[in-house]
């Protein structure tokens, strides 16, 4: 078998960045979603590396 199962699947997974996507989310939904990225990516540039 390969040297590492599922290689592709396990990158995609660490640096991937999925979004809910559905025609429901109300406009607030998305307000939510956007200060949580805006949060992590400010975070990211400052070092912070905890949860």
């Amino acid at each position: 078998g390969p040297a590492e199962r599922l290689s592709v699947a396990r990158e995609l997974g660490e640096t991937s960045l999925m979004l809910p996507v559905h025609p429901t989310l109300g406009e607030e939904d998305v307000r939510a979603m956007a200060r949580a990225v805006r949060k992590v990516l400010r975070r990211a540039a400052a070092g912070d590396r905890t949860s």
